[in-house]
């Protein structure tokens, strides 16, 4: 199974009137973008700022869809179930 199908198995605990950006989108986003040495949350936003076109070619992205900001990170990563985040990322390994 690839890591997308992995990180959309992780359960999202957001309400549903913040969500403007995908829980596996996040994730995948901040993945990448560690990978390529981008560490923290303000570093991810400008990685994601930079690469905007083509996360959203390679992710399957619409074209209006934002790219999210050092706090959506922020907030994301303190919120998300650190348990299902291992196991999807393990499963994938």
């Amino acid at each position: 199974m690839a890591l997308i199908e992995q990180l959309k198995q992780i359960p999202d605990h957001r309400h549903l009137r913040g969500r403007r950006h995908p829980l596996w989108m996040l994730l995948m986003v901040s993945v990448v973008g560690f990978l390529c040495g981008y560490r923290g949350y303000r570093p991810l936003a400008d990685f994601a700022a930079l690469y905007a076109d083509d996360l959203r070619e390679r992710l399957g992205l619409a074209e209006a869809q934002p790219m999210p900001s050092y706090s959506t990170f922020r907030r994301t990563s303190l919120a998300v179930d650190s348990h299902g985040w291992v196991e999807a990322f393990n499963a994938w390994a």
